[in-house]
């Protein structure tokens, strides 16, 4: 296992904090249900992990650049294919709304952020990447610049706070 040297006790861990979740969202009961039946509850201790840092390329295929997005977790990183117009943001960005299930650019709910503020403070990391495709650990791959989905998502932000 891969992991950003910030999240390296929490992944070591044999159970991590339980998620919280805002049950009384009808959308959240279908999501809580699927997470349920895909395993969330049946954590897998890792034995054994290694660590990356923000800027480094991995020496895996695609040689991905790694950004440090903190917010969402303490090492939330993202992965840049600038030679593919590829950015693999995992839950820096969502292109679902995880409660109201709209689509398009959002941040990670804020009950599912270690850090909301922090999370949309690193959205300034993934702006300036050169991609047309940003994939999310949520939701349906994105089409467009990772300048386009921060302002979409900034604006989202704006009108939630």
């Amino acid at each position: 296992m891969l992991v950003h040297h910030d999240d390296l006790a929490a992944a070591m861990r044999k159970a991590g904090k339980p998620p919280r979740f805002p049950l009384w969202k009808p959308p959240m009961l279908h999501l809580v249900g699927q997470m349920l039946r895909n395993g969330v509850a049946r954590t897998v201790p890792v034995a054994e992990a290694s660590t990356f840092a923000d800027e480094e390329v991995l020496e895996v295929p695609g040689s991905p650049r790694v950004i440090h997005t903190p917010g969402h977790t303490a090492g939330n990183a993202a992965l840049s294919l600038e030679d593919r117009q590829v950015l693999l943001v995992g839950d820096t960005l969502v292109t679902i709304d995880l409660i109201a299930g709209k689509s398009g650019p959002h941040l990670y709910p804020r009950f599912g952020n270690d850090n909301h503020d922090r999370a949309l403070a690193s959205l300034e990391k993934i702006e300036p990447v050169k991609a047309r495709w940003i994939l999310p650990g949520h939701g349906l791959p994105w089409e467009g610049s990772p300048q386009q989905a921060v302002l979409l998502a900034r604006q989202i932000a704006a009108r939630t706070s």
